[in-house]
């Protein structure tokens, strides 16, 4: 699973490969990167998702980009503008505008702006 080149043991490695995933419409592949990092005993940070959020905006993936932003807080991080327009991209590619616009509204409640 990982890419020749891609360090065990630093989160810097991991958001480049993430990235790189999310280039080629990889979303799932990005996502279970971010489980390896935890089982890796690495803690993901929100560049990490956002970039596994951004993957799965490019693979048409809304449900699973919501999953991610809705995941952050518990884990501690807090989401940010690129979080919230990663996972409005989403939306957007999925048809599901409602909850885009929805995500857009949220943001000033968490003193982000659109």
């Amino acid at each position: 699973m990982f890419p020749k080149g891609v360090h065990r043991g630093r989160v810097s490695m991991y958001t480049p490969a993430i990235s790189a995933l999310g280039r080629v419409h990889a979303c799932e592949e990005a996502v279970a990167f971010l489980e390896t990092m935890r089982q890796r005993a690495l803690t993901p940070n929100v560049v990490s998702y956002n970039a596994a959020t951004s993957a799965c905006a490019r693979s048409g993936q809304w449900q699973r980009a919501l999953e991610l932003l809705e995941g952050m807080p518990p884990r501690d991080l807090k989401p940010n503008v690129i979080s919230y327009s990663a996972a409005t991209s989403a939306c957007e590619k999925g048809v599901q505008w409602q909850r885009a616009l929805e995500l857009l509204e949220e943001m000033p409640q968490r003193a982000l702006t659109p």
